[in-house]
């Protein structure tokens, strides 16, 4: 019993320095700008997922997205990431173009290709190319399995 006591506070310990370093993330703010970027792509697909569901292909258009990103979720993160960020949405009759405008932002001046595709009578959108790194996008990003209008706009 006395060995374990001895040895709890040094498990307890290293458990909350593995948590710190996780939660500490430096590339944590931008996986959650990314997130939230989806998120708000999703208020614009639903009309991109009709187009593309009855033609298999989408229109050309250019539009300005505003980012609304909190860090509120996590304490540990820099409130000055907080704030509204521009990311320009290119449409061409393939692909939309998702590109980060402000070289200030946690993603400043990256992107993201995302490509629809048709699954369950569902358009998802598979992330194809950009310059974004894996480990900042989601796990359906990463593993090309794409996401859906709704799965979106539940981020």
């Amino acid at each position: 019993m006395s060995k374990l006591l001895k040895i709890l506070p040094i498990i307890v310990v290293v458990l909350a320095g593995f948590g710190y370093v996780i939660l500490s993330d430096p590339e944590l703010p931008a996986a959650g700008l990314f997130k939230a970027t989806l998120k708000e792509f999703s208020k614009h697909s639903r009309s991109l997922d009709s187009q593309f569901k009855a033609s298999e292909s989408l229109r050309a258009s250019s539009k300005s997205l505003s980012v609304k990103f909190s860090t509120s979720e996590n304490p540990l993160q820099s409130s000055q990431l907080a704030g509204q960020y521009r990311v320009k949405m290119t449409v061409s009759s393939m692909f939309v173009s998702l590109v980060f405008v402000d070289a200030d932002g946690p993603l400043g001046n990256q992107s993201i290709v995302l490509e629809p595709f048709i699954k369950d009578n569902l358009v998802k959108w598979k992330c194809i190319n950009g310059s974004v790194l894996a480990r900042v996008r989601t796990k359906n990003c990463r593993l090309g399995y794409g996401h859906s209008t709704s799965e979106m706009a539940n981020f």
